[in-house]
C-alpha cells in the first residue's frame, strides 16, 4: 500500500511517467478503436438503410403504378359513357375494372365541385364512413386531374383495419363536375404497398406525403406511429410535428444543398440523424417519388446502435483496465524520488523607480558595510534571469518591465527581514545575505528560484521564467568588486543547466579561465591538426563478431595537452565550431573507412549534434563524401542524442526522411538522460536505441536497473528498434545484458576506443 507521500513521488519520477504515458496510449488506442468500430458500424447501418429504401421505394412504386393502370382503365370506361349516365353504368365500371382486385375494401365515385365539396354517385357496401369533402377523405395535396392520390389513412374499429384511401381525378365530356374515384386498401394486410417483411430488428418505416402548406407533411403510414407522435390516440388525425419537420429540413439542406419541399426524386437516399427534442433520436435515410408524392424514410433508433457500440467499449474498457494494472504493478516498485519542496512568499518591500529594489548605490555601501560590521561573514548572491531577453524581443519591452516587478516582489517576499535584494541593471539581481552558513543560503536559493518560476499572468498573456544563481560565501577579506565577480562566476556555472544554483570555489575560476584557453584553441585545432579519431568496437551479442564501431573524437592540444571530449564538444557546440569539427569528423572516419575497413562491411556510428542537424548542411555534406569514397550509405549510422526532440518537430522528420530515404540509418545516443518519449521514439525513423551507460553500471548490483533495462528493451522489440547497451565493462554487466535480449553491447570488457592501426589488429584477431 502507499500513502499519499509515496503517490507522489511515484507519479514525479521517470517510471511514473512512463505509466502516465502508457494509460494515455492506452487511452488513445482505446478511443481510436471504439471510434472505429463506431464508425464501422455506422457505414453497416446505413448501407442497410439504403438497402432497405430502396427496395421499399421500388416495391412501393410498382403496386402504385398498377393502382394507377385500374384508374386508367376505369377512365376509358368513363369517357365512353353517354352524358345522363347511370349509377349502373358506374356499377358496370366497376365490376370489370376494379372488382378484379380483391385487394380494394370499397369503391366510391364522387362529383367535386369547386368548394372541393363531394357528392357520391356510387358507394360500396363495404364503406365504413360518409365523406362530403376532400379533407374528410384525407387528402392532403393539391388537386389535379389524372393524378393519383394517396389519402391519410384511418382506423376501423369494427374490423381493426387500418384503411388508406387510394383517389384519381378524372374530368370526362360526359359529365359536368370532374370524377374522383376511390379505392381503400387495409394497410395491415398483405396489399398493404409499403409492407416489408425482411426489415431489421427495430427499424421502422415512415411514409410521409408534401401538402398543398408549404412545411406542412402528413404521415400515411408508420409501422411504429408512437414514436414519433406519443401515446396521443389517432396518430394520422394530425400532421408532422412542426420541430420533427424542422430539423429534417435543415439535415436535409446540409446535405442536398435543398430543403425537404425542394427535394427532387434524382437526390437519391439522403441519410442523416434526427435528434429532434422529444422524439426519439434515429438515424435515417430519406428518398422521395414525384409521381406519386411520397417520402419514404427508413429509421433506426440511435439507442440501438449506441446499445450496440457500447458493449463493444466495455470489452475494450476492460481489456485496457487490465494492461493499466498490469502496467501500474510493473513500475510502482522502480520509480525513483524526484520531490520538490516549495515556499510561499513572504512579506513584500518597496524598491527603487521600476522594481523598487535598492540600487547599485546603495549596494556597493552595502558590501562596504558588511565587512566593517559583520567581519567579512557575509553571503552574496547574483541571481540572473534566464531568457528574458527573449521575453523582450517577443513581447515587448513593457512585458519585460512588468517580468521584472514582479520578479522583484517574489525576490523581496523571499528575503523579507533576513536578506537585502538589489538589482543593478537589466535582468541581474543581487542577494545580500548577513550570514555566511551553507544550509542558510542555499534555503533561501531554493526559495528565490521556486518563487521565479511560478507562472505570471499580463491580461490574456501567461509566462513563466526561470532564473539561474550564483553564491559567495565571504568568511576573508575580499575587495567588495571581487565578492561580485566571484558571485557571477558561479551564476554563470548555474547557468549552464539554468533554474539552479550553485556555489563559489576557486576551481569554478579555474574552469572558467580553462573555458577561455579551450575556446581559444579549440578555432585553431583544424588547421594545427590536432584532432585525431579512435574507433570502438561494438559486438552483436547472437553471433558475438563485431558488428561495427563508433567513431571518436581525440584532442591532442599543443598548448593544453590531452583536451577531454566532453570539456570540448560542450563548448563547439555552444560556438558554433562543432559545424567543421562535425565535418572533419566525417570526412577522416570515411577515408579511414575506404581505406582500412571496407573489406569488412561493419557499419560507423558517427557522432552529430543537434546543431549540425538544424543548423549545417548535414544531408549534403554526407552525401558528397560517401559519393567521393564509393560508400555505401547503408554503412553509416549517425548518431543523435535526446537533445534534438526539443528542436522543431517537422523539421527534425523531414531532415530524418530525407536522411533515411538515402540510405543512412539513425541512433538515439544516451536514452534515457534526456528529452526522449515513447511518442517520439515511435514517431521519428529510429532504427538504433543505445542505452546510456547509467544504466548499466549497476546492473549487476540493482534489480530496479535491470527491470529497467528489460522494459527498454521489450519496448524496442515491439517497434523493431535495435538496442546497444553502452559501458559494458566486467562479465556480470554482459550476462544480465545479454540475457535481456539486448542486440549490441560496447565497452571496456570488449576493447577501448582504438586508433586505425590497433583497430584492424583487432578486427583481424576477431576473425582468426
Amino acid at each position: 500500500m502507499y500513502d499519499l507521500s509515496e503517490v507522489k513521488h511515484f507519479y514525479r519520477s521517470f517510471l511514473g511517467r512512463l505509466f502516465i504515458i502508457i494509460v494515455a496510449l492506452l487511452f488513445v488506442f482505446a478511443t481510436s478503436l471504439i471510434v472505429m468500430h463506431f464508425q464501422n458500424h455506422m457505414a453497416k447501418v446505413d448501407e442497410k438503410i439504403k438497402a432497405h429504401s430502396e427496395f421499399i421505394m421500388s416495391s412501393a412504386v410498382t403496386q402504385l403504378e398498377q393502382h394507377l393502370v385500374v384508374f386508367s382503365m376505369a377512365e376509358q370506361m368513363l369517357s365512353t359513357l353517354p352524358k345522363n349516365f347511370s349509377a349502373n353504368d358506374l356499377a358496370n365500371i366497376q365490376h370489370v375494372t376494379f372488382n378484379n382486385f380483391p385487394d380494394y375494401l370499397t369503391v366510391q365515385f364522387y362529383h367535386l365541385n369547386t368548394q372541393h365539396e363531394l357528392t357520391p354517385i356510387l358507394n360500396s357496401s363495404q364503406s365504413k364512413r360518409n365523406v362530403t369533402t376532400i379533407n374528410e377523405l384525407g387528402i392532403k395535396q393539391q388537386l389535379r386531374t389524372n393524378q393519383l392520390f394517396i389519402s391519410v389513412p384511418y382506423f376501423v374499429a369494427d374490423d381493426g383495419t387500418l384503411r388508406m384511401p387510394i383517389s384519381y381525378l378524372t374530368q370526362i365530356d360526359s359529365s359536368e363536375h370532374p370524377i374522383l374515384m376511390t379505392v381503400e386498401v387495409d394497410l395491415n394486410s398483405q396489399h398493404n404497398p409499403w409492407r416489408y417483411d425482411l426489415l431489421e430488428p427495430n427499424m421502422e418505416i415512415l411514409i410521409t406525403q408534401k401538402t398543398a402548406v408549404r412545411h406542412q407533411y402528413w404521415s400515411i403510414y408508420h409501422t411504429s406511429p408512437k414514436s414519433l407522435h406519443g401515446k396521443k390516440p389517432k396518430p394520422y388525425s394530425r400532421q408532422m410535428p412542426t420541430a420533427f419537420v424542422d430539423y429534417v429540413n435543415k439535415s436535409v439542406k446540409r446535405i442536398t444543398g435543398r430543403t425537404v419541399d425542394l427535394y427532387q426524386q434524382d437526390d437519391g437516399i439522403t441519410i442523416y440523424t434526427n435528434r429532434t427534442k422529444g422524439i426519439p433520436n434515429v438515424r435515417v435515410g430519406i428518398s422521395y417519388n414525384s409521381a406519386f408524392n411520397i417520402f419514404v424514410a427508413v429509421r433506426l433508433p440511435l439507442k440501438a446502435i449506441y446499445t450496440e457500440v457500447s458493449q463493444f467499449a466495455a470489452w475494450v474498457s476492460a481489456c485496457c483496465m487490465i494492461a493499466i494494472i498490469i502496467s501500474f504493478l510493473i513500475t510502482r516498485h522502480l520509480y525513483r524520488l524526484d520531490l520538490r519542496y516549495k515556499n510561499k512568499l513572504h512579506q513584500q518591500a518597496n524598491f527603487d523607480k521600476l522594481t523598487q529594489l535598492a540600487n547599485r548605490y546603495f549596494f556597493d555601501n552595502t558590501l562596504v558595510h558588511e565587512q566593517v560590521h559583520n567581519q567579512n561573514h557575509y553571503t552574496l548572491m547574483c541571481v540572473d534571469l534566464d531568457n528574458f531577453k527573449y521575453i523582450n524581443d517577443r513581447f515587448g519591452r513593457h512585458i519585460g518591465d512588468k517580468t521584472l516587478q514582479i520578479v522583484a516582489k517574489r525576490l523581496s517576499d523571499c528575503c523579507n527581514s533576513i536578506a537585502l535584494p538589489v538589482r543593478t541593471g537589466g535582468d541581474e539581481f543581487f542577494v545580500v545575505l548577513q550570514s555566511n552558513v551553507r544550509d542558510t543560503s542555499s534555503a533561501l536559493a531554493r526559495n528565490i528560484l521556486d518563487a521565479i518560476q511560478q507562472p505570471m499572468t499580463f491580461e490574456n498573456l501567461q509566462l513563466s521564467i526561470t532564473a539561474s544563481i550564483g553564491i559567495y560565501h565571504a568568511d576573508q577579506h575580499v575587495e567588495p568588486q571581487t565578492a561580485e565577480i566571484y558571485a557571477e562566476i558561479a551564476m554563470f556555472e548555474a547557468k549552464k543547466l539554468r533554474n539552479r544554483y550553485c556555489f563559489f570555489d576557486k576551481g569554478l575560476a579555474e574552469q572558467l579561465h580553462s573555458r577561455v584557453d579551450i575556446e581559444t584553441e579549440l578555432k585553431h585545432a583544424i588547421v594545427r591538426e590536432e584532432f585525431y579519431l579512435t574507433y570502438q568496437p561494438q559486438i552483436a551479442n547472437k553471433e558475438g563478431t563485431v558488428k561495427g564501431v563508433e567513431v571518436l573524437i581525440r584532442w591532442q592540444s599543443k598548448k593544453l595537452g590531452m583536451v577531454p571530449p566532453d570539456s570540448f564538444i560542450p563548448i563547439a557546440e555552444e560556438t558554433g565550431l562543432i559545424a567543421s569539427i562535425g565535418e572533419f569528423v566525417i570526412k577522416q572516419a570515411l577515408y579511414d573507412y575506404v581505406q582500412h575497413l571496407k573489406h569488412t562491411e561493419i557499419s560507423l556510428s558517427i557522432n552529430v549534434s543537434a546543431y549540425q542537424l538544424m543548423y549545417t548542411p548535414l544531408f549534403d555534406i554526407l552525401k558528397r563524401h560517401v559519393e567521393h569514397y564509393q560508400i555505401s550509405p547503408k554503412c553509416i549510422i549517425l548518431e543523435v542524442t535526446e537533445s534534438i526532440f526539443i528542436e522543431d518537430k517537422t523539421a527534425v522528420q523531414g531532415l530524418f526522411e530525407e536522411l533515411l530515404a538515402y540510405g543512412f540509418l539513425i541512433s538515439l545516443d544516451d536514452f534515457g538522460t534526456g528529452y526522449s518519449s515513447l511518442s517520439q521514439i515511435r514517431d521519428y525513423p529510429i532504427h538504433e536505441l543505445k542505452i546510456d551507460r547509467s544504466f548499466i553500471t549497476h546492473i549487476h548490483e540493482k534489480e530496479q536497473d535491470a527491470a529497467l533495462l528489460h522494459q527498454i528493451a521489450a519496448i524496442a522489440k515491439c517497434l523493431n528498434i535495435l538496442t546497444v547497451a553502452e559501458g559494458v565493462e566486467i562479465a556480470a554487466q554482459h550476462s544480465i545484458v545479454q540475457s535481456l535480449g539486448i542486440d549490441i553491447e560496447q565497452g571496456y570488457l570488449y576493447a577501448k576506443p582504438l586508433n586505425i592501426d590497433a583497430l584492424k589488429s583487432y578486427l583481424s584477431n576477431q576473425m582468426h
